[in-house]
């Protein structure tokens, strides 16, 4: 009888329902249905051309069907609880066998199935080996497709090296052996493992395919999945061990560097800011996404990060793409997502927000230093365009001071303002980190009028301050700026200001008046929301930052007089604030991160690092700008 069944972590089936021989039939055909299943469904539907879930197997006329059937592995005695049944050759048959069909026997107690062989009473002859010389080890190293007289739409070419021996002209396999062919005593089987164990990396076809379409294969013949560098190495190592090594005509092994690099975003839904990206290579005009391989390297050990070899990627038609180790590290170090276990959709693709198109933007300007093209952008939403835009960022000039501001500006404080406002129009954070008393606040304030003049502050900006700091705000403001609008909230009176609060351009309270007043505080959306002595959160587990992530705003700011550049999980928490999965998870972060460049002191990792947040930081110090001061 057919049943569709699960395999349970404890490697055992439970049966989930009866299926009957139509289901070879449907189009498209089920997922779970093998190229073994698909063989022994037409060989039934042959010899049982009626649709039924039960078989009698004594009317069977084909040997080859029942020896498929129980060689799948699942073909069970009476219920699946029990192992699957085995299958024997035999020249005898015993009393408590049960004949099944034709030939074939089962021994319930052994839980086997036999079929009968007569004893054709004709000796084999078996080739003596002289073990006193040594045998040759050979690598035939060929291509061939696999196929099945049943499965006429199955296509497809694999790489394979063959095993064999050479003694006096005389050529012999392991497969020989086992055959009876050959005689071995203890001392030719200890030459043959020998030789066998050097080549144990490489995998036995029986480890990759399905037992039905190896029939023509021997048992020792191996598939060749191996990276390009890494097989080029295996055959000068086995060479000097004394391998012969054969590379047969049809064999067919291209490597192909990947140069022309394209990008495909797409969304998701169009309320939605979540968006799906498919990253690749363009070979022989042909689109290739390699994120499934990067994800498949990184769960299988085969690219590490800190080594500096390239990564080979195998297609299903054999061709294997070399791409530069610098571009795998540049993608890893950015998409960071790809470290995770689900990080891929159902379409292979990586799902991401619109705030993150700077990664992209990052992640293009690595692949394009060293390509033949520019990448080739395939999107609904001009991505292309403002990943160019961010990378004006060292080329910004200066903008004019807001006319109605009360204060003479000097040239790095412009330019501070110029990038404030470049953050903005990107939808941006970032991280101002000028020295004390080179005034960070009225650059804000300066940018914040601007914004004002200009109509698009519509909403309040939350700006939250140590205590100490309260008045020096609300002094600065009312010094420079006092066209804003501005509340302070602090002691028992400041509720009642609560409800009012979107009358306001400015609203400024300290962390402890925030912690408390956060539920209040979330009910609205600011328009900036600026965090002065940013430094308080850098511990991102605490609760006064995981309060000020929970605000909505549409834009974010650090200050903060501290350098940060070499406190890692400080700056993570910085920018898990002002952008959140910029710099991936605390555990991705710390992985790519921190721990080499702490622990490891890699200067290759801190200058990725660097260069990744040295856009969203400004930071001048009073030596580098003494001339204006």
């Amino acid at each position: 009888s057919l049943h569709k069944a699960y395999l349970t972590k404890e490697d055992k089936y439970i049966k989930k329902s009866s299926l009957d021989s139509s289901v070879a039939d449907k189009k498209p055909l089920a997922k779970f249905i093998t190229l073994t299943d698909q063989v022994i469904l037409k060989q039934l539907n042959q010899q049982f051309p009626q649709v039924q879930h039960e078989f009698d197997l004594t009317q069977l006329k084909d040997a080859e069907l029942l020896q498929n059937i129980i060689q799948s592995g699942r073909c069970f005695w009476k219920n699946c609880y029990r192992p699957p049944l085995n299958f024997e050759e035999t020249e005898q048959t015993a009393k408590e066998m049960l004949k099944v069909s034709g030939q074939f026997y089962i021994a319930i107690y052994q839980n086997t199935v036999f079929q009968f062989q007569q004893n054709q009473q004709t000796q084999r002859t078996s080739q003596i080996i002289d073990t006193k010389k040594e045998i040759i080890p050979k690598l035939s190293i060929q291509t061939v497709e696999l196929h099945h007289n049943l499965l006429t739409n199955l296509h497809q070419e694999t790489n394979i090296a063959k095993v064999t021996f050479l003694q006096n002209q005389k050529e012999f396999s392991f497969q020989d052996l086992s055959d009876g062919k050959i005689h071995a005593d203890a001392k030719l089987l200890e030459m043959m493992a020998r030789h066998l164990r050097q080549i144990e990396k490489l995998d036995s076809m029986y480890a990759h395919f399905e037992l039905i379409l190896l029939k023509e294969f021997h048992i020792n013949d191996r598939y060749l999945d191996v990276d390009f560098r890494e097989f080029v190495l295996l055959l000068v190592a086995l060479k000097h061990e004394g391998w012969q090594i054969e590379i047969h005509k049809s064999f067919k092994l291209k490597q192909v560097k990947a140069n022309n690099w394209y990008a495909n975003v797409t969304s998701q839904d169009k309320q939605s800011n979540w968006f799906d990206l498919e990253l690749g290579v363009m070979i022989d005009g042909q689109q290739v996404n390699i994120l499934p391989f990067l994800v498949k390297a990184i769960k299988t050990g085969k690219f590490d990060i800190n080594d500096h070899s390239d990564l080979s990627i195998k297609l299903e038609d054999g061709t294997n793409i070399g791409i530069q180790h610098h571009a795998v590290r540049q993608i890893l170090s950015t998409l960071t997502e790809l470290y995770d276990e689900k990080s891929l959709n159902k379409n292979n693709r990586l799902q991401f927000s619109s705030n993150q198109i700077i990664r992209l933007s990052q992640v293009q300007k690595s692949l394009e230093q060293n390509s033949e093209t520019p990448l080739q952008w395939s999107d609904e939403f001009d991505f292309s365009s403002k990943s160019e835009n961010l990378s004006k960022i060292n080329q910004l000039q200066d903008i004019n001071p807001p006319e109605n501001l009360k204060a003479s500006l000097r040239h790095y404080q412009l330019n501070g303002i110029s990038w404030l406002q470049f953050l903005r129009e990107n939808e941006l954070g970032g991280i101002l980190a000028d020295d004390m008393g080179l005034g960070k606040t009225i650059q804000v304030l300066a940018h914040l009028l601007h914004e004002k003049n200009h109509k698009r502050l519509k909403k309040p900006c939350l700006i939250i301050v140590p205590t100490s700091l309260l008045s020096n705000w609300q002094d600065e403001i009312n010094k420079f700026t006092p066209q804003l609008n501005t509340i302070t909230l602090s002691g028992t009176n400041r509720h009642k200001f609560l409800k009012n609060i979107e009358q306001y351009d400015i609203v400024i309270t300290s962390y402890g008046t925030f912690n408390r007043d956060v539920k209040k505080l979330k009910e609205y959306n600011f328009y900036y929301l600026i965090l002065d002595e940013a430094q308080t959160i850098k511990n991102s587990k605490t609760q006064i930052a995981k309060a000020v992530s929970a605000i909505s705003s549409d834009h974010r700011l650090c200050l903060t007089g501290t350098p940060i550049e070499n406190h890692l999980g400080e700056l993570w928490s910085l920018f898990n604030f002002l952008m959140p999965g910029f710099l991936g998870s605390l555990k991705q972060f710390e992985t790519i991160y921190k721990i080499p460049i702490e622990k490891q002191s890699d200067t290759d990792r801190q200058a990725d690092l660097r260069k990744r947040v040295e856009v969203f930081m400004l930071r001048r110090t009073k030596q580098q700008v003494a001339k204006e001061l």
